[in-house]
């Protein structure tokens, strides 16, 4: 289940079109590579490129089919955020990679973006 929020905020990401507004740190990655994903408001434009964009482009799905499935996984993500964040984080200040200030610093950062 940790890994299927974790892929829904990468997948955001992708489905975006790169209209970066948050980073998410994805467990275990190296902190200068861990501010790849990205959550993007609904509000960011049609999908152009990335996994949809190419989708549309062949014809396997409808433009609004692929505006359908971003905002949908928008949604997820939005309502499932502090879930994710709770659970890539925990592990890092149990192990004492991260103290708990720094989590919710970071728990703070992300509530003022969504």
């Amino acid at each position: 289940m940790n890994k299927k929020l974790l892929a829904g905020l990468a997948a955001v990401s992708f489905l975006a079109g790169g209209g970066a507004t948050t980073a998410a740190a994805v467990a275990g990655a190296p902190a200068a590579a861990a501010s790849t994903a990205a959550v993007a408001s609904s509000t960011s434009g049609t999908p152009g490129h990335g996994p949809l964009g190419s989708l549309v482009a062949n014809g396997t799905i409808t433009k609004a089919q692929a505006i359908a499935i971003r905002n949908a996984l928008v949604t997820y993500v939005r309502g499932h955020w502090r879930s994710t964040l709770d659970t890539v984080l925990g592990p890092l200040v149990k192990n004492h990679t991260i103290s708990q200030a720094q989590a919710n610093s970071v728990i703070t950062a992300f509530s003022h973006q969504m």
